[in-house]
This record gives C-alpha cells, structure tokens and sequence, in this order.
C-alpha cells in the first residue's frame, strides 16, 4: 500500500497574459484587440466594459465597442447584459433597466 500525496501545479498563466491585463487596465485610451477564435477576446472585452462602467463611472451608452461581424457583436452585447445582471443586488433591476437594454 502506498501513499501519493497529490501533487500540485502551479497554474499556468497563457503567454499573452500582459496583453490580456492591458485591455481591462488601461482604460484612458482606445484598445484595438486582435486574436484568433476561442482566445479571450470577448471576455476581456466583457472585462473592460464592466471597468469602464463600474470604475470609471462611464455610462455605458457611451462605450463604443466595435465587432468585425454582427454574430461577435450580439455576442458582446449578451455577454454584457449577463455580467450586469448578475452583478445586481436585488432592488437595482429597476435602476438599472436602462443599462440591461443595450
């Protein structure tokens, strides 16, 4: 009978790790993000929208974020709503009807 304690990994973080951060963290300038399918892209542009809106107090009528296609955008945008919903504390829905439109 043998023993094996479970060994641990240490999480691997991808290599454009840096670049990832900058899209949510640099937030007073443009960003123009550019990858391959199924990379990130649209949850860190999830990320940043919530940054600007959440942090920066930007309304979010006023963030622009554009898509190659209409698929991608309606992705973005349901992607948004999600996260803003599931961020509310109850009685904010009303509040906040406003923002769960766009």
């Amino acid at each position: 009978m043998s023993i094996c304690a479970e060994a641990t990994v240490p999480e691997r973080l991808p290599v454009d790790q840096s670049h990832r951060d900058r899209i949510v963290k640099v937030r007073d300038t443009n960003q123009f993000v550019e990858a391959g399918a199924g990379s990130g892209k649209t949850r860190a542009l999830v990320d940043r929208v919530e940054a600007l809106v959440l942090d920066d107090a930007i309304p979010l009528e006023q963030i622009a974020a554009i898509t190659f296609t209409e698929k991608a955008a309606a992705e973005l945008r349901d992607r948004v709503r999600v996260s803003r919903h599931q961020r509310l504390r109850p009685g904010e829905l009303e509040r906040h009807r406003l923002l769960l439109r766009y």
